[in-house]
């Protein structure tokens, strides 16, 4: 199907583009990688489940309780007697950039295809629905490159400008900074902790039971992807962390860096949790974490690829693509399937 296809395509271009050490051929293959999917986003109609809001946000100039950026791009592109879909095509280069930048940052560290394959199956996808937040999670990913290198001046100056692609993305420092308290604990105590949160989201409405709390008049927004809310972070996220838990002979040199990203992809996963209280907000929150599965998962592959888990690599891309198949076409999240064009 087209977005599978459109997946390998961009996925290959950045491929090339980190191969080839020609700095020409590198910027047209990689900005070729950028334009491919930026342009389908921006040819499609009525695909995404806020097109016509956006469409409406868009024509009425009158409309200010936007971020300053979307009132600027708006207000550029109707200057320029340019029509949406220019505008759509801004966001998701803006998305997909930051993206790509971050898969070359690390591209010695993961597999660079697998990486951009898993981001174009889920958080491209995602983007036809949620414009401004998925634009703001990639600066956010990218901004946590030098969280780690602990470079706060370009970590608050990148998480500054998602800001002001999207409000909620100011959430992100004041998590970190309680997160950064968790990680002074030793390596054993965080296990301890993970595996007890794990306990108590498989056991949530036994333990809730216990002190008589009844969440159950919260259910009713829970509604995005009809499923068993209980076990749904579960099958849809706890794969990634295991194999990324369990991923054999991690050089040294990666590590540390892999042990932050599996941290950060763990916040994402106790918020989703949370979705059970608080409603989709909170998952919508939780995709600023968990969008670094795009790096994991290439960490993971890169890792296994020549030890004895190698076969968990096969397993983990079938999950993957029954994951994709499972949420944007059986229960049509985000409304992209079938995709409609312009042309």
């Amino acid at each position: 199907m087209l977005y599978v296809l459109i997946a390998i395509v961009t996925s290959c271009l950045t491929v090339l583009a980190v191969k080839f050490k020609e700095k020409p051929l590198k910027i047209f293959l990689g900005l070729t990688a950028i334009v491919i999917p930026s342009y389908i986003a921006s040819i499609r109609y009525a695909t995404g489940t806020d097109y016509f809001n956006y469409l409406s946000l868009f024509h009425d100039r009158h409309i200010k309780d936007v971020e300053i950026s979307f009132i600027f791009i708006r207000d550029i592109v109707n200057l320029l007697n340019l029509d949406f879909n220019v505008f759509l095509f801004i966001y998701s280069f803006i998305t997909n950039a930051f993206v790509f930048f971050i898969i070359f940052r690390e591209r010695k560290n993961i597999n660079v295809f697998i990486a951009m394959f898993v981001y174009m199956l889920f958080y491209y996808t995602l983007s036809y629905n949620l414009i401004r937040q998925s634009a703001a999670m990639s600066i956010i990913l990218f901004s946590y490159v030098y969280y780690f290198e602990n470079k706060k001046f370009k970590f608050g100056l990148l998480n500054l400008s998602a800001f002001l692609i999207h409000y909620s993305s100011i959430i992100i420092c004041l998590v970190l900074m309680i997160f950064s308290s968790v990680t002074k604990f030793n390596k054993k105590f965080r296990y301890i902790i993970y595996c007890l949160l794990l306990i108590f989201v498989i056991k949530q409405q036994y333990f809730l039971s216990l002190v008589n709390l009844d969440f159950g008049k919260y259910n009713y927004a829970i509604n995005e992807f009809q499923s068993n809310y209980s076990l749904f972070p579960l099958v849809m996220y706890l794969p990634v962390l295991i194999t990324a838990i369990v991923a054999n002979k991690i050089p040294h040199d990666i590590k540390d860096r892999m042990s932050k990203y599996i941290n950060i992809y763990c916040i994402g996963f106790i918020l989703i949790f949370l979705m059970n209280f608080g409603g989709n907000n909170a998952y919508r929150i939780a995709y600023y974490f968990t969008i670094v599965e795009v790096i994991l998962v290439g960490l993971v592959w890169k890792i296994n690829k020549n030890s004895r888990l190698y076969y968990i690599n096969i397993v983990l891309i079938v999950y993957l693509l029954w994951k994709f198949w499972y949420i944007f076409i059986k229960l049509g999240s985000t409304e992209i399937y079938p995709f409609k064009s312009i042309m």
